[in-house]
């Protein structure tokens, strides 16, 4: 493990692509999400990291899955910022992000295999 892992960063039409959302609607959630904030570049360009990619999709279960309204959602996500155990403790909320960083490679993979 000595070797530090390199963040990757996503363009705003990658993380649409992989999340099947329009762009339009991932700059609205920054707008609703105080949790969403990308970092831009000198530029101006959304630089989305993995985190981010993971709140996406968390927000997306939330609001067309799970049926919540973007109060509902942004509330829940506050609490569990707060007190993360709301939702999961620390070793289920690891495992759910090696299970989503997982599920990434395998989507790269499978375009690959395309």
């Amino acid at each position: 493990m000595g070797d530090k892992e390199r963040i990757k960063y996503h363009s705003i039409g990658e993380v649409a692509k992989l999340t099947s959302l329009p762009a339009y609607t991932i700059r609205y959630w920054e707008q609703e999400f105080p949790e969403l904030r990308p970092r831009k570049s000198r530029t101006g360009r959304r630089l989305y990291t993995d985190d981010d990619l993971d709140l996406v999709r968390r927000i997306k279960n939330l609001l067309h899955e799970q049926g919540y309204t973007i109060r509902g959602a942004r509330e829940l996500l506050t609490k569990s910022e707060a007190n993360p155990n709301i939702v999961s403790d620390d070793r289920e909320a690891r495992l759910v992000h090696k299970l989503h960083k997982l599920r990434r490679q395998l989507e790269e993979l499978q375009k690959l295999l395309k």
